[in-house]
């Protein structure tokens, strides 16, 4: 997924990680100062699934009227990349320990006000985050998997095929007019 991202990752922050829709890359924490791989993973699969909001992907429009931090739109495209890290999470079994729920809650909590304001957002989050999900599967993480098998399909092609060749001898007895019998010796 991180190899096939559309949006190229850069581990060049120190202590913080975010998506820019201007320049259409992703921004985070070199993976050696995330306390797990799991963190690591969780957090540049919530990066990735801003990126797709892009408008040549699946142009989410609360990507696109990103209205800045603490906001309406922007709370829902925040509520949009934590479903989506957190269904992939589950998906491909990433772990989970004690700190990392208590992170992702505390996350959603912060944009819990817009979910009061109309319950159904949740659903249509929800949604969109399986959109999302759909996209990096296909373009990100099957994609990689399809490479695989064609390499691995090549391979296969490129080793020289052994033709195992016997030979045998058979002996056959004809009658014939000219004589009672006659051997032959045939090989093959």
């Amino acid at each position: 997924m991180l190899k096939n991202s559309e949006a190229k990752i850069f581990y060049d922050q120190a202590n913080r990680n975010f998506y820019s829709l201007a320049k259409d890359e992703i921004h985070v924490m070199p993976r050696e100062k995330f306390k797990t791989m799991d963190a690591f993973y969780a957090t540049t699969g919530h990066e990735i699934a801003h990126s797709t909001g892009a408008q040549k992907r699946l142009d989410r429009q609360t990507l696109k009227n990103n209205d800045g931090f603490g906001k309406e739109n922007y709370a829902r495209e925040e509520l949009r990349a934590e479903l989506t890290s957190m269904f992939l999470q589950q998906r491909y079994n990433v772990k989970f320990d004690e700190k990392h729920y208590e992170n992702h809650a505390a996350y959603l909590q912060n944009w819990a006000q817009v979910i009061r304001n109309d319950p159904n957002e949740i659903y249509r989050a929800a949604a969109d985050a399986e959109k999302a999900i759909g996209y990096i599967e296909t373009r990100m993480i099957q994609k990689n998997l399809a490479k695989e098998k064609s390499v691995q399909k090549e391979t296969t092609l490129e080793k020289p095929i052994q033709k195992r060749v016997i030979k045998q001898k058979i002996t056959m007895k004809f009658d014939t007019q000219k004589s009672k019998s006659k051997e032959r010796t045939l090989t093959r």
